[in-house]
């Protein structure tokens, strides 16, 4: 990334439109991947983020975060949340972050999420994450 001065916010295509898929940010490959390697998926994540990936990026209407966590992609939402993602952004109209997770997650993410801040109590059917 460094030495080729890549952009992890900037949106990849223009493939996306010849599939009908549309275009993407290129940190959405990161939840849409296909490895399950869990060290090499942490190390990229952290390596986007030290390069200028927005933690607050948004991807069909949603945070990264909580589109890592519907894919079910364990060592991404470690690694943005370790890096500094918010755990409540993943909150919509329709359910809390803890909700969210404890539906897709596991529950070593729900202890993580905790940890991190996420608000088990309520939510903000305003706002949309």
């Amino acid at each position: 990334l460094e030495m080729y001065g890549a952009n992890p916010n900037v949106e990849a295509g223009p493939f996306g439109d010849e599939f009908g898929l549309g275009t993407y940010p290129a940190a959405v490959y990161l939840v849409e991947c296909k490895t399950t390697d869990a060290p090499v998926l942490e190390r990229i994540t952290h390596l986007m983020v030290r390069h200028g990936l927005d933690l607050t990026l948004r991807v069909e209407d949603t945070v990264l975060l909580n589109k890592a966590v519907v894919r079910e992609q364990t060592a991404v939402v470690k690694a943005l949340l370790e890096c500094g993602a918010n755990p409540n952004d993943v909150a919509d109209d329709l359910c809390n972050a803890v909700a969210r997770v404890t539906f897709f997650g596991s529950p070593e993410l729900l202890e993580l999420f905790l940890a991190k801040g996420a608000n088990p109590h309520s939510y903000d059917p305003t706002k949309h994450a």
